[in-house]
């Protein structure tokens, strides 16, 4: 009699164990490579389930894969929380295997020489369009030892347009995977670009006009100055020096200013309108003023600055009436 209520005590416990009909059953594993960003519920564990039931079973998003270099341990409560709250019924499960598995991203070698032609060639492609004569070598940045594995497309983000050119370029090569952007990665390069620039004959002091008299065209390396250069086909014009500038310096754009259209001190003829009403009178300019700029100016008589338009009528080396 006492076996015999042994074994129906027992008999629940075994009945529980073995799977219902149209249960699926999932065989946990220990551990896992994934190739691809998304977890699926059929990556960490084999399924056996009714035909109907398995795809929907093996295709369930459960999470992300972990970085290259990192991992992450999931149970199977966890896992069953993913099948309980999926957007369709996926029936009863059973579970057999390991109690928890470890996911890491499955990883290949960087291809680094590719990556570094991509991005020379883009530098090559934009400096191209500016110099003649340049160069792009790698300046030796570190680029990822491994990404995930799998066949990536590599694009070069454009490398824009600049009057600053640096002796080290950065350009951003991204890397796509099955119409994905897995990561960009930052590319360093030294690059040379030879350019005719103007040279400083001799020392300029701040607020002297320039003319091609004043200068020497010789090429220079561009990329190795420290501003925007005044190309050497570009007509001076009318300018003058912001600062001084060293004999035998590069003219740079940041160093030189427009010649003003009033000059501080001219006499210039000042008009005041109120409707159809207009009163001319004369002004002395107290300050440098360009076309279509205001600036301050003293009236004749008068003891107080005003504020005024400068607009320039006529081109004249006397400058005539300017306001």
């Amino acid at each position: 009699m006492r076996k015999l209520f042994f074994l129906l005590m027992l008999w629940p416990c075994v009945a529980g164990a073995v799977p219902q009909e149209g249960d699926a059953v999932l065989f946990l594993r220990a551990q896992v490579r994934v190739p691809t960003a998304v977890l699926t519920l059929g990556d960490v564990a084999r399924i056996e389930a009714p035909a109907e039931r398995l795809p929907a079973l093996a295709s369930l998003a459960i999470g992300v894969v972990p970085p290259a270099g990192a991992t992450r341990e999931i149970g199977r409560e966890e896992l069953q929380r993913w099948i309980d709250t999926a957007g369709q019924d996926l029936g009863q499960v059973q579970w057999r295997g390991n109690a928890s598995v470890r996911v890491a991203r499955k990883t290949a070698a960087l291809d680094a020489d590719a990556v570094l032609k991509v991005a020379q060639d883009a530098a090559r492609q934009a400096l191209q369009a500016r110099f003649e004569e340049f160069s792009v070598e790698a300046a030796g940045n570190p680029l990822p030892d491994v990404v995930s594995a799998g066949v990536f497309e590599l694009r070069a983000r454009p490398v824009a347009a600049s009057d600053t050119l640096a002796s080290r370029l950065v350009v951003w090569v991204e890397l796509w995977q099955k119409g994905q952007l897995y990561r960009a990665v930052p590319v360093a390069l030294k690059v040379r670009a030879m350019a005719p620039v103007l040279r400083v004959n001799a020392g300029l002091p701040a607020g002297a006009s320039v003319s091609m008299a004043d200068v020497t065209v010789e090429q220079r390396d561009v990329a190795a100055l420290v501003g925007a250069y005044w190309p050497a086909d570009e007509p001076l014009g009318a300018v003058r020096t912001r600062q001084a500038v060293a004999p035998g310096a590069v003219l740079l754009r940041s160093q030189l200013d427009a010649l003003p259209d009033v000059e501080r001190g001219d006499q210039v003829a000042l008009r005041v309108r109120a409707g159809t009403v207009t009163i001319e009178t004369t002004a002395q300019a107290m300050q440098d003023g360009w076309a279509n700029r205001t600036l301050r100016v003293l009236p004749a008589n008068a003891t107080d600055t005003i504020q005024a338009l400068s607009l320039i009528h006529i081109s004249e080396p006397t400058r005539p009436e300017r306001i």
